[in-house]
């Protein structure tokens, strides 16, 4: 007996034509747009016409490439569309673009600009603490394979840094931010005094202003840079060595695709390309922060990180008793149940207090050493008492400007006298806060992982950026390196971990250990896939 017209007999197969399409569709559509995207970035006008117009990302035909690149290959590395977790980790990623488009968008009278960063600030302070435990373990996400392939980042990275080259030495504006580097680095060199003189002959008297270490990274390029040449020159270099430093950091991490991934997106985020078109001196303390990453595991290197970022900006002090009391737990090569045990690990309570207490004294000490080190420019002429009026005393006591402090009490306060006096009291109480939170967070319980460690350090700057009075848009890349490692590297499961289960995987299935790590070597889904879906914290 036969079926009617276009039913389906009770015993066919299942039609799954059109999911296998949708499947196979997605990375091809993700490879097309990443290739369209990456071809368009050298032909994008870079044209600026004062110094303040904000280059590059100021102009929507470079700041819609850009930040298509970045999200492309980084909304990619979470499993569970559709679940929380994957819905969490893409408005983590939009928000963090969104800091350029409020930079982008912003203009002198404009206000909702300053509005929006705020929130934005708010907002990822919020879920840098969320993913930093704040007393509980957060669970780990499933890992997968980008559709990106790495070698394809590999070949966006060098044409990234190609065009940050070009763009940054080619330069736009001159701010007085590169010139006191320049003036600085000069200073050093010709035994002059650093501090409380520099200014002179300078439009702006107070260009003495950074930490010692700030005029010292200008230092190895007079050699073959002059004048404001020297500041571009610089801010490239350090613009590149943080993606460097990412790029060994994702490695040693989650393997070299989380680290391709890590320098990738640096390089593709707008705001570097605002900072180095202007010189600013903010990638240098980037790399600080970026290195005090990197050594997280061993307190005398880490020590000395934090002192080269202390003595660049000053505003990273607030990260010092995270970092000195950081003990690294689950920090072995790649943070794995099969790294190799701490020392303390395993001696009890005692045993663990021990390693803390030489952990600190190690820091401590690096910590003084490199900071002797960095003030011998600074006593070989002036005094503490110099160094303290003309950087700490003058930030304090700097007017509020391009900040929303500066808009409610300079332009709202003028209609309503209340709102002055209430953002005066708001801002009091976010700069106490953040005290605390600094302090607090170096005992408070948390994630003991290196995203943890990421995450705390990025909600901690990101307070203190919003609580500034005096605010730049170059300030955004204090804490942009800790936040991306947290959005590359939170619930991608560590190198060891995968590589312990795959092994175990290969070996139930009679194949080769070399077969079953793969997904260590980015070779995603057909080697492996399924073991790395499984392997959970």
């Amino acid at each position: 007996m036969g079926t009617a017209a276009g039913a389906v007999h009770p015993h066919a197969a299942p039609r799954r034509q059109p999911a296998l399409r949708r499947a196979l569709a997605a990375p091809l559509t993700r490879r097309a747009a990443f290739l369209a995207l990456l071809v368009s970035v050298p032909l994008l006008p870079h044209v600026l016409a004062e110094p303040f117009d904000y280059p590059a990302i100021a102009n929507p035909w470079v700041y819609l490439p850009l930040s298509g690149l970045f999200a492309l290959v980084l909304a990619d590395r979470r499993g569970g569309e559709g679940t929380w977790r994957g819905r969490w980790h893409a408005i983590d990623v939009l928000a963090f673009l969104s800091l350029a488009l409020s930079l982008a968008c912003w203009r002198a009278w404009r206000t909702w600009p300053t509005f929006l960063l705020y929130a934005l600030l708010a907002y990822l302070a919020v879920r840098m603490l969320a993913i930093a435990g704040c007393g509980r373990a957060t669970a780990r996400g499933r890992v997968r394979s980008p559709a990106i392939p790495r070698s394809w980042l590999v070949l966006g990275i060098a044409l990234l840094a190609t065009v940050h080259v070009a763009w940054g030495l080619e330069g736009g504006g001159r701010v007085d931010v590169g010139e006191a580097g320049v003036r600085g680095a000069h200073a050093i060199v010709s035994g002059q005094p650093l501090y409380g003189a520099q200014g002179h002959g300078s439009a702006d008297p107070h260009l003495d202003t950074y930490g010692p270490v700030n005029y010292l990274a200008y230092m190895p390029f007079l050699a073959f840079a002059h004048g404001y040449d020297l500041a571009r020159v610089t801010t490239v270099f350090f613009d590149l060595l943080t993606a460097l430093l990412l790029f060994l950091l994702g490695r040693r991490l989650r393997g070299p695709t989380a680290g391709t991934l890590l320098a990738f997106c640096w390089l593709a985020f707008p705001l570097t390309f605002y900072g180095d078109m202007l010189a600013f001196n903010d990638s240098i303390l980037a790399a600080t922060l970026a290195g005090a990453l990197l050594v997280a595991r061993h307190p005398a290197r880490r020590g000395l990180a934090a002192a080269l970022a202390v003595w660049t900006k000053l505003s990273p002090v607030a990260l010092v008793p995270l970092l000195a009391l950081h003990d690294g737990e689950g920090e072995s090569e790649g943070e794995g149940e099969g790294g190799a045990k701490r020392e303390g690990e395993g001696e009890g309570e005692g045993g663990r207090r021990r390693s803390a207490r030489r952990g600190v004294l190690l820091f401590a000490a690096a910590f003084a050493l490199v900071t002797a080190l960095a003030f011998v420019p600074v006593l070989a002429h002036d005094g503490i008492g110099t160094f303290v009026s003309r950087t700490v005393d003058y930030q304090a006591e700097r007017a509020p400007s391009q900040s929303l402090w500066a808009l409610l009490q300079d332009r709202y306060a003028l209609s309503a006298p209340w709102l002055g006096t209430l953002s005066r009291v708001a801002h009091g109480v976010l700069v106490a806060l953040t005290g605390a939170l600094a302090i607090a967070a170096a005992w408070a319980p948390r994630r003991r992982d290196l995203v943890g460690l990421a995450a705390m350090a990025a909600a901690i700057m990101i307070a203190l950026v919003a609580g500034l009075g005096y605010f730049s848009f170059s300030y955004l890349l204090w804490f942009a390196p800790l936040v991306l490692v947290v959005l590359a590297l939170d619930g991608v499961e560590p190198v060891e971990r995968r590589t312990v289960a795959l092994q175990g995987r290969g070996a139930r299935w009679g194949r080769s250990a070399r077969w079953s790590q793969g997904a260590r070597w980015g070779q995603g889904a057909r080697r492996g896939q399924g073991a790395c879906g499984s392997a959970r914290r």
